[in-house]
């Protein structure tokens, strides 16, 4: 056995992948936020501001736009980021946000996402290109329409422009979900199995994003509350402060240490609600 040893010990090692992927590892951070929101472990959420926090530190390149693809050995590497790395980071941001209510992480998303379409929209079809405009080298201008063991970049795109067009009430965001949605419409409801995550994006676009707002003294409490009822598509921001510069937290008041849950679709709102119980009376008993 130790003959074995030395022989092999003698031989060349295989070779080691040791990259660090940006979509990869953003797609684990919103894993972490769902299992998060799920089971109400601390531990989980702890994990995805770790880890969002590294993806930050390390990919993210000092104009605040351009990404790198990947990481060896502690150094970004030259390879530019795909549309993928984009669309998947910028949901973990927006998955993070909407459980801390970190205001950097939405201008963050925000600037992500402008660059977005400065580098990788093609006017013509109003979807994105896998990969950057601007790289010299690019042949063919191919798109990441399909599912494949990764949702498809253009579906997740999609969908965190609905949620942002929401978040910051900007029409822009909004249409060009739209758009997309519209140009991919009949491939999706053909084989909505080869395009889950356009399927998904279409119904939040047809059935609507609920809008959640809590204000009041205890907003923070309460939120994770709201966290655990599932609700396919909304959108929820929090604060205990009286006056907020976020769009959906716009004109929502509350008196005292009252607490009040605002629910609204389109900007339009109903009566608020000052029980949890309420709002699950609501919306998962009915």
């Amino acid at each position: 056995r130790e003959r074995m040893r030395q022989a092999r010990e003698r031989r060349t090692p295989p070779h080691q992948d040791g990259k660090v992927i940006l979509g990869w590892n953003a797609l684990l951070v919103s894993a972490y936020v769902q299992m998060h929101l799920a089971t109400g472990e601390a531990t989980y959420l702890n994990w995805s501001l770790k880890h969002l926090d590294f993806l930050r530190d390390n990919f993210i390149h000092a104009d605040g736009t351009t990404l790198s693809r990947t990481l060896t050995n502690g150094t970004s590497t030259p390879h530019p980021a795909t549309l993928k790395d984009y669309a998947f980071l910028i949901r973990a941001m927006l998955d993070v946000f909407q459980v801390t209510f970190d205001r950097e992480l939405l201008q963050q998303a925000q600037s992500l996402t402008d660059a977005v379409f400065d580098y990788f929209l093609e006017e013509d079809t109003r979807l994105f290109n896998f990969s950057r405009k601007d790289l010299p080298d690019v042949i063919f201008a191919r798109k990441d329409l399909k599912d494949d063991e990764m949702p498809s970049g253009n579906a997740v795109m999609a969908r965190n422009l609905q949620d942002l067009g929401l978040l910051l009430d900007k029409d822009q965001y909004r249409r060009q979900a739209t758009q997309m949605l519209t140009a991919m419409q009949t491939e999706v409801v053909t084989n909505p199995l080869t395009y889950a995550a356009w399927t998904s994006a279409l119904l939040a676009e047809t059935k609507g994003i609920m809008e959640v707002a809590v204000v009041g003294a205890d907003a923070m409490e309460w939120t994770p509350q709201l966290h655990r009822i599932f609700i396919p598509f909304k959108v929820l921001v929090a604060s205990s402060e009286t006056v907020s510069d976020l769009p959906l937290l716009a004109g929502k008041t509350t008196a005292g240490q009252q607490t009040l849950i605002y629910v609204c679709q389109d900007y339009a709102c109903q009566r608020p609600m000052d029980r949890v119980e309420e709002f699950v009376e609501q919306y998962v008993v009915n």
